[in-house]
């Protein structure tokens, strides 16, 4: 956030009439994002130059920083290095933290707080769940894997030469590793996720075939909800499979897999009746939240303990105004990217399809990881900031296509 804050008032000093450069529906869509947070907080009793502050820190920071972050041309080819070798910093950390249970950020710099409860034991009885500078390993999966799509410009630009691109394609491997040290299910089946987008995109062929495995694993999960959730516990090898929990009065068998479900259960009813305004933030930031109409399950607080989704949480917090604006913008980001990849080769040069591909796909992918996680800034910071990068790619295009790029 410090970075952010001290680039985007040099860019002020240094590039301030592309402030309004051409504006994009994302730019929109994030403005309506910071209005409603505003009139949904103040309507609830926030005090409104706070609630402004925390709008501005929460949604525009990071998103104006990727935005304006690359309409300039070239930025992509150099800011590429600095964020390579961040990814490959955190991968390597995460990896030695996952094999001796060290967490080098906590150990040399400063304490990570407890914020968020995790465990410290092994997982699997294999290895420690890695956190770097993250609360979560999930959070620090989600990063990396946004952080790929880096991993992916650098060999893109390196194209004819050799020594360089074998380099940059051995850094892959790290970044794998690094992901692996999570032990998380989410982001390396996000990282799955990712690739097929990716395929879907350019290869026709491929893209029959997800579509009608995404539609054949629907149906089978509609028809027999049951047997697909203790599939994929099977699968993924997750724990409490045979727990039993009363929800609503009901007993119902929990798994961590099944916790997911649960959420979307236990919190449409307060999301049905959340109205234009939502609930407010302060309603939303306990554990478990403070909001009425919530399906009464066994020990909430220790099966539900915040909004495992990240789309459930926006609408309970800012209601359906709130919800759609979100779902807008995910959904937005990654349409604005896939139509970049076309051009892109012509005024990303030397980068093109494949950064704006891996955009796409990695956004892509995120989106839906972030139906099974709590929308924390740890992350989210780093979802914005690539969603911002995509609104300023498309700027940059249209300044491109009538000349005026600098």
């Amino acid at each position: 956030s410090s970075t952010a804050i001290f680039f985007l008032i040099a860019f002020c000093f240094h590039s301030g009439r592309l402030i309004f450069s051409p504006l994009t529906t994302l730019d929109c869509l994030i403005t309506g994002i910071v209005v409603w947070h505003v009139v949904s907080d103040t309507c609830h009793g926030g005090y409104l130059p706070s609630v402004l502050a925390l709008a501005y820190a929460e949604w525009v920071l990071p998103y104006a920083a990727g935005r304006y972050a690359v309409v300039h041309r070239g930025a992509i080819q150099r800011m590429t290095p600095w964020f390579v070798v961040a990814a490959v910093v955190l991968a390597i950390a995460a990896c030695i933290e996952s094999a001796s249970g060290m967490n080098l950020w906590s150990s040399w710099l400063t304490p990570i707080d407890d914020l968020v409860v995790q465990s410290n034991a092994k997982r699997f009885d294999l290895l420690f769940r890695a956190t770097a500078s993250f609360r979560h390993p999930i959070f620090l999966g989600i990063a990396l894997v946004l952080l790929s799509v880096w991993i992916v410009a650098l060999i893109e630009s390196y194209s004819g030469f050799r020594k360089r691109i074998c380099l940059a394609v051995a850094l892959v491997p790290i970044l794998v590793f690094g992901i692996l040290a999570t032990v998380s299910r989410g982001p390396v089946l996000e990282i799955g996720l990712a690739i097929l987008f990716a395929a879907s995109l350019h290869f026709k062929l491929i893209r029959w075939f997800v579509l009608g495995s995404a539609a054949l694993a629907g149906i089978y999960v509609a028809v027999d909800m049951n047997h697909a959730m203790a599939t994929l516990d099977r699968l993924t090898g997750s724990v409490d499979v045979n727990r039993v929990i009363e929800v609503d009065q009901q007993a119902e068998v929990y798994s961590s897999s099944r916790g997911r479900l649960f959420v979307i259960q236990a919190f449409t009813p307060s999301l049905r009746r959340a109205g234009l305004l939502g609930y407010g933030t302060d309603a939303v930031s306990g554990s478990p939240p403070d909001i009425p109409h919530m399906l009464r399950v066994e020990n909430a607080e220790k099966i539900l303990p915040a909004v495992d989704n990240a789309f459930l949480l926006v609408g309970l917090r800012f209601g359906w105004v709130g919800f759609t604006l979100f779902a807008a913008l995910m959904i937005g980001s990654i349409v604005s990217a896939v139509l970049l990849i076309h051009g892109s080769p012509t005024f990303l040069s030397p980068n093109g399809r494949w950064f704006t591909t891996a955009l796409a796909s990695v956004l892509f992918a995120t989106a839906v990881e972030m139906l099974t996680v709590f929308l924390a800034y740890d992350f989210v910071f780093w979802v914005l900031f690539h969603i911002g990068i995509v609104s300023g790619l498309r700027s940059h295009y249209r300044m491109a296509t009538r000349g005026d790029v600098l």
